[in-house]
């Protein structure tokens, strides 16, 4: 995340696990709780960050890997954000 986007985090708990087959790899991706330790977060090995909030996953473009975890998403942040 410091490379990426400027801030460092705290590794959380595990969130959810899968593999996404592509037609050329096989990729396993790991989710997991983070929280914000410092930083303000800056885009600079990406094009654009944005805060959105979680009902609208689903309107912003994602890669498919991630596409099967988006309505999930929602409903666990919405229910931890109230």
């Amino acid at each position: 995340m410091l490379e990426e986007v400027g801030i460092e985090i705290q590794v959380g708990p595990l969130w959810r696990a899968l593999t996404h087959v592509y037609p050329d790899r096989r990729v396993s991706l790991y989710f997991h709780y983070c929280d914000l330790v410092s930083g303000i977060p800056t885009p600079i090995q990406c094009d654009e960050l944005r805060w959105i909030v979680p009902a609208l996953l689903r309107d912003h473009p994602f890669v498919d890997g991630d596409l099967p975890v988006l309505p999930d998403l929602a409903r666990d942040l919405i229910a931890r954000t109230g």
